[in-house]
């Protein structure tokens, strides 16, 4: 879930993530990293 909100009179973003894992994973910053970017990317304007 990505919620969009003002912080001090600017856009800010809170992520949400809630995933099951059936096994540990060693890499899973890696994961979210890419989730986070994946967002941005979709989120990015070139002119600002």
């Amino acid at each position: 879930m990505l919620y969009k909100t003002k912080i001090k009179g600017q856009d800010g973003y809170i992520y949400i993530l809630m995933e099951h894992k059936s096994y540990i994973e060693g890499k899973v910053i890696f994961q979210l990293l890419r989730y986070i970017t994946s967002i941005w990317e979709e989120k990015y304007d070139p002119k600002t």
